[in-house]
């Protein structure tokens, strides 16, 4: 045996050919023969340039329907432009006989504010910008659709909108559209949702900094019931006790002044609003604080939702509980503080992935 052993150890060493040929395949061997280079497809096109808003190369109003005022000469606002120039498309806010591209801000990195560029200013294009982005990520938003706005710190009568036709992760705070309030594109590039102009400027008008208006599921979902009412029946809910208006009249789209005027009456101040068929507009004196509000609605509308889905009735808080919780989240500053904190640490989370491309 041992001679048979010494005998099989020697052909080893004399022949490590023949030893590599017998070795089963590894691992780090190629299972398939390499690639041949020279059918690879053609490089794409040397245009990497992420989406932008397509300039049109033809406007025309859509036909107006029977509330519309008939567009006058010179106002932007007016002028309900459609895609392509197919009647019946969707409507933006636009002058067709003017150039949509205004005072184009340069492209930053990093929150750094573009040289000469009011900061204040900029800081609100980031924060809206990151809004988006959030928004996106937690699948608050629709599509194209939906809209976040911001006042222009120091005016009272412009403020920032996406333009329509971007997807919100491609927001970024050069990108958005500054707007004054006859729908003129002050700086940017792009048109603005027509139903985006006349349900934010009004609510602007009141007063109100931010305005966030999305179908996000859970709080849609619970618009699309009879009742259509959140309950004060988790600690989630009591940060909206007595916040929330109601509006049982869905009239389609918000296409002209008086829809918008309507909206605000039946908000009566109110940070939160119900639109029942619809979905969700929420306001706050930041966008921190109203994505704050945004967020925890979504959440308290999924747990009522996922409560009621087991047949069981809702257990609710008392008013006089609710109201002192809401009384201790608000006081010294503490909801504001909170909702701050928030969103530094969601900034923080945006620059850590794609998502970073929001303050550029």
């Amino acid at each position: 045996l041992a001679f048979v052993l010494l005998a099989i150890a020697f052909d080893a060493i004399s022949h490590p050919a023949s030893r590599t040929r017998a070795r089963p395949r590894t691992l780090r061997q190629p299972l398939v023969a390499p690639l041949d280079t020279s059918r690879a497809p053609p490089p794409p096109s040397s245009d990497t340039r992420t989406l932008r808003f397509t300039r049109r190369s033809h406007f025309s109003p859509i036909p107006p329907k029977p509330r519309f005022n008939a567009p006058s000469e010179g106002n932007p606002c007016s002028a309900m432009a459609s895609n392509g120039g197919d009647t019946g498309a969707y409507p933006t806010i636009g002058d067709p006989n003017k150039k949509r591209r205004a005072n184009p801000l340069p492209v930053t990195t990093r929150f750094m504010c573009p040289e000469g560029y009011d900061p204040h200013a900029w800081q609100a294009r980031v924060d809206l910008a990151a809004c988006y982005h959030l928004c996106d990520k937690m699948d608050l938003n629709e599509g194209i659709c939906n809209h976040l706005t911001v006042m222009v710190p120091g005016t009272t009568d412009r403020f920032l909108c996406i333009p329509y036709g971007l997807l919100w992760d491609e927001v970024t705070a050069s990108n958005l559209l500054m707007l004054d309030e006859s729908g003129t594109v002050v700086e940017g590039d792009g048109e603005i949702d027509a139903t985006a102009f006349f349900i934010h400027r009004a609510i602007h008008q009141a007063g109100v900094v931010a305005v966030l208006h999305t179908h996000q599921p859970y709080a849609s979902a619970l618009c699309c019931t009879k009742e259509f009412k959140l309950h004060m029946c988790h600690q989630n809910s009591l940060r909206f006790y007595d916040e929330i208006a109601y509006d049982p009249s869905f009239n389609g789209l918000v296409l002209d002044d008086s829809e918008g005027a309507r909206l605000v009456q039946v908000m009566g101040g109110k940070r939160v609003l119900l639109h029942q068929n619809h979905g969700v507009i929420v306001c706050g004196e930041s966008v921190a604080e109203a994505f704050d509000d945004i967020y925890y609605l979504e959440r308290a509308c999924q747990v009522q939702i996922l409560a009621q889905s087991t047949g069981k009735e809702l257990c609710v808080v008392n008013d006089d509980v609710a109201k002192k919780f809401k009384e201790d989240c608000e006081k010294d500053g503490g909801k504001s503080s909170w909702a701050n904190l928030h969103y530094a640490a969601l900034k923080r989370g945006l620059m850590r992935g794609a998502g970073h491309i929001f303050c550029m």
